[in-house]
């Protein structure tokens, strides 16, 4: 029989993302897993105004980013109702196939 202590689900907070995060909360509920959810703010390095932009304004720009999903995230959790023990929640920014 298989077992589940941790399920990851990476969002973009789109409408299959949250079906997907819907089911994930079922199987953590009957596996009693924790539910990794995890957002990556898309790279802004290969946009062309990212090298004329100053470090730390580029810095900025990503927590800025970033703060934004957690909050999102904050939401999701908030909706479905999951335990605060029962959730990790996470941001990175980056290439998302690679982050996740």
């Amino acid at each position: 029989m298989i077992t589940l202590k941790h399920i990851l689900v990476a969002t973009d907070f789109s409408e299959a993302s949250r079906a997907a995060l819907d089911r994930a909360d079922t199987l953590a509920s009957a596996f009693d897993a924790r539910l990794h959810l995890l957002h990556v703010v898309d790279e802004p390095l290969h946009e062309s105004w990212a090298g004329y932009t100053p470090a730390g304004a580029f810095a900025n720009l990503l927590e800025r980013l970033q703060g934004e999903a957690r909050r999102h995230l904050e939401d999701e959790a908030s909706r479905i109702g999951i335990s605060a023990e029962r959730i990790v929640l996470a941001t990175t920014w980056g290439d998302p196939g690679d982050e996740i």
